[in-house]
């Protein structure tokens, strides 16, 4: 896994950089990736405060163009709006551009296993989009999808609450559990369906996948 850094703020590549020192992470430029030939997994990390709005338009090119590409917008000031207009074009992450190292290599691991890395905030607010452009199917359509048929009862109402646009909290507080218990329904789900994140998953219910 290659990891690359796109910033015309020094000080921000610098930081960038020794966060991630052990994975030797490099500097580039969109010029560059356009004449690169890639065939190595990459996870790119682009700092959305300092390039133009017509270089982050050729990164998502870039990126449908290269499945093994991989973008993760940073914003000095991050916003709901921006994140998940962000996610809707094609990137993978949004985040903090300051960000702890530790949080930065989490993100790796995240977007390498083709799940998307956003607060909850702005991934509640992308589904509810998502929802609201394409209504969940009902329960009988869901239940004959394959993916779906190995959930228990449990995971069902889970998943029927999720399908509502209900975060994990909404959910514990509908179905009388704990969230600690929800997050564990959802993770079972996940394995049991192949879907990487609760994105993913909606936009199965919805009939998308």
């Amino acid at each position: 896994m290659q990891v690359l850094l796109l910033s015309h703020r020094a000080s921000v590549t610098a930081r960038w950089h020794e966060a991630l020192s052990a994975l030797n992470p490099v500097a580039t430029s969109v010029s560059m990736l356009q004449t690169q030939n890639r065939s190595e997994p990459a996870v790119l990390f682009a700092h959305i405060s300092s390039i133009s709005a017509n270089e982050c338009e050729l990164l998502v090119k870039l990126a449908q163009q290269n499945s093994t590409l991989s973008l993760v917008a940073c914003d000095d000031v991050p916003s709901t709006e921006q994140g998940i207009a962000l996610l809707q074009s094609g990137f993978k992450g949004y985040t903090n551009t300051f960000m702890a190292p530790m949080i930065q290599q989490e993100i790796i691991k995240s977007v390498s296993n083709d799940e998307i890395w956003a607060s909850p905030e702005v991934l509640q607010k992308l589904i509810q989009k998502l929802l609201h452009r394409q209504p969940v199917l009902n329960n009988h359509a869901t239940s004959d999808d394959d993916r779906l048929s190995s959930l228990s009862q449990r995971e069902h109402e889970v998943v029927a609450e999720l399908g509502k646009g209900l975060s994990n909290k909404e959910i514990a507080r509908k179905l009388a559990i704990t969230e600690r218990t929800v997050k564990a329904h959802l993770s079972s789900i996940f394995q049991k369906t192949g879907m990487p994140d609760r994105v993913s998953l909606v936009l199965l219910l919805s009939g998308k996948l």
